[in-house]
């Protein structure tokens, strides 16, 4: 599984997320100022947001917070 990490780089707690989950899931680093085409095709409207994603793509859980994910998966 993979998991996007869309943050904004003014965002304090967008910048732990990936050091707390690069252990568990193969994370990919989305900054929507950077990329707001990826932001947009994920429907993400705030940061830091969490989706999980299967090996075929598909959405698995969204979270806000890193705790939240953990809880889930």
């Amino acid at each position: 599984m993979r998991l996007f990490n869309f943050y904004s780089s003014g965002c304090i707690s967008c910048q732990t997320i990936s050091s707390r989950l690069s252990t568990k899931f193969t994370v990919i680093d989305v900054d929507i100022n950077e990329n707001p085409v990826t932001a947009a095709k994920y429907s993400v409207l705030t940061v830091p947001t969490l989706i999980l994603v299967d090996s075929m793509g598909n959405e698995v859980v969204r979270c806000r917070a890193v705790d939240e994910l953990l809880k889930v998966v």
